[in-house]
């Protein structure tokens, strides 16, 4: 644009200077105009996007703000703009322009263009004169450039600002304060209502309504575009009446909030405001129609529960049982000939009149939801008659069960008798309750403790002939207590917790065993038989539970949890594994036939491990939990007969016989793998032991030495005392002996 305004024709006249001259000074005009009025109207819409924003949109408000920005915009064109580029400018003003500003021409230019445009008189009006002047102000033209240097820093100068400005403007509507972007799209759309145009507004329900005499109004309000929690619904009753503000309560989120009002007998006025922000004026109109003035329940429960029909008078939201048929009994303020109840706007359930005047109608708690009541008018149309109320659905909570006695792990022998007592509780009535117990992992053994019935709460109990049984050490007897309650379609009773009665042998005392004669080990770390069948008893009980649990966790966290059991099998089986390879390494099958029978113990649990873990990575816990079972049986059948071998070489070592170091290698060998502290503990011992040794074999040495030394100094008393004749010998050879003795 600029070039296009500028170029001159090289071989153009004298006229065509002063226009290109002319053309540049309207460009600079142009673009430094430009730069003011855009910077003015940026300054002026910041003005009108805070005042709107201060006065919170109202739209009396944004209309004014709309006509001054217009206004001023159009004011600060056509005075910056407009008027410059009015302006005449004769060819003689731009000839002294260029003058001025180009002292070179020494005044060639101007006389040219008056010698041309006729102004001066004489034999100035000779054309070849003219021709010359002409010609020489042309040439003084080229030699600066045809005046383009007088104008072209302005230029440059009135782009860059314009640049600027432009800049500035897009910065602060593109990536201002929130408050600038909301005024300024609400001041440069005037084709907009200002009520529509205003981005802060409280949209009402139901607005203008017309309900009946006495009726209830629900009236919600939605906040757009801003948040607070101080909403108020200002009412005034009647035509003549005083204003009353109602605090809103929230609702489902932070934008909505709603209140009631009750019993309207006559027209009601009122509006919603929230933080400054007023919404428009809505009016109820109350009119003689049919309106529900007291709603009574009755609810009568599915009979699997076995309860009585209870009544709620002078009711409105339900809250009962899935299944639960509910009697409604509506009582209008004035007498319609028949009703209904619309539930969830869509399904429709007759009311009829009863002995009274009231209505009533039945239906089947099946979904939560909302319902409301329609009359039938004198002029046959049906008008809504009561408020939205809620349906919530109840549902029937699953028993809960506990064992109370013994409520945790026992170790009796095999004649013993175990009482085993549970409790039960459900909301509407246990039904059922059951002891289920396994002997050594077998099929599921099932006694009753309760049967029909409906009791919230039942306490049973059952005791266990161990003697029955046939047990012996080292067997094991898993239970648990499951309930059900009357619910038809509930697959899975409720479970206790898992508890064992781990067989113990008879008359033992272990703790002296342990102690009596260095027979080694038998701490119950980890890698011994009483740590690895406790870590059995917890995978069993963790798979148990992933059973019982497995209705209420979702995929995800049962395939979490079976995995996290089967990783805990399989590193136990792996202990074990390499419990019983160590075992046949060190001959242990050899040594004696208890050995024998703890390695063949350990290695049936490894193979009972393998068969659960395999299940248990098929996602098979139920399957799993017998050969779980099994291996906890052989692991403690395996405690049962290390604890033998230690008593036996405890109390062999005691009286003085051998085998105390293969009782010693087969206690290391059980803790080895996981108690390395232990290993170092036993290892500082036998150090200082050592230590100990050599200690009493060098006071030995010493005494010998030392025998010696005094038999050496008899030998030479005698001989003194032979040589003296009888006389007294040294003393003090003696005394000094008597104390390297004393000494040592």
């Amino acid at each position: 644009m600029i070039s296009r305004f500028a170029r001159t024709e090289r071989s153009g006249d004298l006229q065509s200077v002063i226009r290109s001259a002319r053309m540049r000074w309207r460009l600079r005009v142009v673009l430094h105009g430009a730069a003011l009025v855009i910077a003015v109207a940026l300054t002026i819409l910041l003005l009108g996007a805070a005042g709107v924003e201060q006065l919170r949109y109202d739209p009396r408000a944004v209309i004014a703000a709309r006509v001054l920005v217009v206004l001023a915009f159009l004011v600060t064109a056509a005075w910056l703009l407009a008027r410059p580029l009015m302006r005449r400018l004769p060819d003689d003003q731009v000839a002294l322009y260029l003058e001025e500003h180009e002292p070179t021409l020494e005044m060639a230019l101007l006389s040219a263009v008056e010698h041309k445009a006729g102004n001066v008189d004489g034999a100035g009006r000779s054309s070849t004169f003219r021709a010359r002047l002409e010609k020489s102000a042309l040439a003084r033209s080229r030699a600066v450039d045809d005046g383009r240097r007088v104008e072209r820093v302005p230029i440059q100068r009135a782009l860059a600002t314009l640049g600027v400005v432009v800049l500035v403007g897009a910065i602060l509507l593109g990536a201002g304060p929130d408050w600038l972007q909301r005024g300024t799209v609400v001041l440069l759309t005037p084709w907009r209502s200002a009520e529509a145009a205003t981005p802060f507004a409280i949209s009402v329900e139901p607005g203008n309504s017309t309900i009946a005499k006495g009726g209830d109004q629900e009236i919600a309000a939605q906040l757009q575009g801003f948040a607070t929690s101080d909403v108020t619904l200002a009412v005034r009753r009647g035509v003549e009446g005083e204003w009353e503000r109602i605090a809103m309560d929230p609702g489902a989120d932070s934008a909505t909030f709603g209140v009631r009002l009750f019993d309207l007998n006559e027209q009601t006025t009122y509006y919603i405001e929230a933080n400054g922000i007023r919404s428009g004026v809505f009016r109820i109109d109350v009119v003689a129609l049919p309106y529900v003035d007291r709603i009574d329940l009755e609810y009568r429960f599915p009979s699997y529960t076995g309860r009585q029909p209870e009544s709620v008078e002078g009711g409105g939201d339900i809250a009962a049982l899935r299944g639960t048929t509910v009697r409604l009994t509506a009582t209008p303020t004035m007498p319609s000939a028949e009703g209904r109840i619309i539930i969830d706007g869509r399904d429709t359930v007759p009311i009829t009149p009863g002995d009274s005047a009231a209505l009533q109608g039945d239906f089947v708690v099946k979904e939560p939801g909302t319902y409301r009541i329609e009359l039938r008018a004198a002029d046959a149309r049906w008008v809504t008659a009561s408020l939205d109320y809620t349906i919530d659905v109840l549902e029937d909570e699953a028993p809960t069960v506990r064992i109370t006695s013994p409520g945790r792990d026992e170790q009796p022998t095999s004649i013993e008798e175990v009482f085993i007592e549970a409790e039960a509780n459900d909301d509407y009535g246990v039904r059922g309750m059951e002891l289920v117990y396994t002997v050594n992992g077998g099929a599921e053994q099932v006694v009753p403790l309760v049967r029909g019935g409906r009791r919230a709460s039942t306490t049973a109990g059952h005791t266990l002939f161990l003697e029955e049984m046939g047990l012996a050490a080292g067997d094991l007897v898993a239970y648990h207590v499951r309930a059900t309650d009357g619910r038809p379609n509930r697959t899975e009773p409720s479970r206790s917790d898992i508890y064992f009665l781990n067989i113990r042998p008879f008359g033992r005392d272990y703790r002296q065993a342990e102690s009596g004669g260095g027979g080694g080990g038998g701490g119950g770390g980890a890698e011994s038989p009483q740590g690895m069948s406790r870590q059995q008893r917890e995978i069993v009980a963790a798979t148990f539970n992933v059973i019982r649990d497995r209705a209420q966790s979702d995929e995800a966290a049962f395939r979490e949890a079976v995995t996290t059991v089967a990783l805990s099998q399989g590193r136990l089986r792996e202990q074990v594994e390499t419990l019983v390879r160590r075992l046949g390494e060190r001959s242990a099958m050899g040594m004696d036939s208890t050995f024998r029978q703890i390695t063949i113990a350990l290695a049936a649990a490894a193979e009972e491990m393998k068969a659960a873990e395999q299940q248990l990575g098929e996602r098979k816990p139920n399957d799993a939990l017998a050969p779980e079972q099994k291996a906890l049986r052989h692991l403690q059948q395996a405690e049962a007969q290390y604890r033998d071998v230690q008593v036996a070489m405890g109390g062999q070592q005691s009286q003085g016989g051998g085998g105390g170091g293969a009782a010693e290698d087969l206690a290391d060998l059980f803790e080895l793998e996981t108690d390395k502290l232990r290993n170092q503990y036993e290892t500082v011992q036998r150090s200082e032991q050592r230590q100990a040794d050599e200690q009493v074999d060098e006071v030995a040495e010493r005494l010998r030495r030392l025998a010696a030394r005094q038999q050496q100094a008899n030998e030479r008393q005698q001989r003194s005392f032979g040589q003296q004749g009888g006389s007294g010998g040294d003393g003090s050879a003696q005394r000094a002996l008597a104390e390297e003795a004393e000494e040592a």
